[in-house]
């Protein structure tokens, strides 16, 4: 079989997979065949591949390392390989985004690296004839993941004022990304109110308003709002499925099960327990790491610590919510602490260790 081949039967492949290890394996490999053979378009291919799968997968710093190297390729020879061609898995352009998107969410990208990934970014968009306002929605984002509370408000307000085109997200998104820039600035009635037409069905897409509804459960709970949170729980798992990509909001769930329903606290951890640590970034899994611990007290205080939490990792056995409940504390707790040496203030720290005792104020993302 040719390199070219057997590089793209590797991506294939990867594409058949759960995002995780074992698809970022595979396309690591098919970088590594068409690397051997010296095949440059089989590793531009493969290096796509693999941006999307490590980005997706909790390995930004590989994501990092590959969509560099693509971005050299098409420095070095424009012609022969493309920035915008092709579809949002090809488009070196639009997979900036997701880069960018998932940096800040990662404690082992400093704030001097994202910075310059942004400068980057906005030159390339700008040389392009392209609007800044998909960079200048990333900047808002990167604020907020950071709990940089008092850069928001500035943040909101340059990106809502640059046009919309071919690189800009859709509306829903853009409407959920708003209505959680409110929640960062811990306004809930004007969350709410940039919302409305998610929760009136007005708009939706792929993500939305899953995505919404698991960033608006506990703020509406802490709020007295039990009738709507309660709605949202119950609509919450529906959508969730088996997809890991809404592992925030699995974690948003089990949090206020805990809360609200015991039991059914007790039969949801165990169906997301396997997210936990690997999949997605550690700033998404934070959440549902932090719910798992509470799930974990809250069977014990049941008598039932004894009971399957679930297989955290692939190689591992099944762990009972006694033996899991320290391991995921240390980890939640380290990750904080990373993130808070990270972002230069113990901004994450103090909110995830208020949550995990119970005495937190759910805003967003934490």
């Amino acid at each position: 079989m040719g390199a070219e081949n057997e590089a793209d039967q590797l991506i294939d492949e990867g594409y058949g997979m759960a995002y995780g290890a074992d698809r970022i394996r595979a396309h690591t490999e098919a970088v590594r065949v068409a690397d051997l053979h010296q095949d440059v378009e089989a590793g531009f291919r493969a290096r796509q591949a693999l941006i999307q799968s490590a980005n997706m997968g909790g390995d930004p710093n590989l994501a990092l390392v590959a969509f560099a190297w693509c971005l050299g390729q098409h420095d070095a020879n424009p012609d022969r390989f493309s920035l915008e061609e092709g579809g949002h898995f090809t488009n070196l352009l639009w997979m900036y985004k997701w880069i960018v998107e998932r940096t800040s969410e990662h404690p082992g990208i400093s704030r001097s690296k994202l910075a310059d990934l942004i400068d980057d970014m906005s030159q390339r968009y700008r040389d392009r004839g392209f609007s800044l306002r998909p960079v200048r929605k990333l900047q808002l984002w990167s604020s907020m993941n950071m709990l940089d509370r008092e850069k928001v408000p500035g943040a909101v307000a340059d990106w809502l004022r640059h046009g919309r085109d071919s690189l800009s997200d859709c509306m829903a998104c853009d409407v959920d990304w708003e209505a959680a820039a409110h929640l960062a600035m811990r306004d809930l009635p004007l969350a709410r109110q940039a919302a409305a037409p998610l929760f009136e069905n007005r708009m939706r897409c792929a993500e939305v308003p899953t995505l919404t509804y698991g960033r608006f459960l506990l703020p509406l709970s802490q709020a007295g709002d039990n009738a709507e949170a309660e709605r949202l729980a119950h609509q919450i798992p529906r959508r969730i499925g088996t997809n890991r990509d809404f592992v925030q909001a699995a974690g948003t769930l089990v949090v206020y099960l805990v809360e609200h329903n015991p039991r059914e606290a007790l039969r949801a951890a165990p169906r997301y327990s396997a997210w936990a640590l690997t999949g997605e970034t550690p700033l998404r899994r934070l959440l549902l790491m932090i719910g798992l611990v509470r799930a974990s007290r809250l069977a014990r205080e049941m008598g039932k610590g004894g009971d399957p939490l679930g297989i955290l990792l692939p190689s591992e056995p099944v762990t009972s919510f006694d033996e899991g409940e320290p391991r995921l504390y240390r980890e939640a707790c380290n990750l904080a602490d990373a993130f808070d040496k990270r972002n230069g203030h113990s901004r994450v720290g103090d909110a995830v260790r208020s949550h995990l005792e119970g005495t937190g104020t759910w805003w967003w993302p934490l």
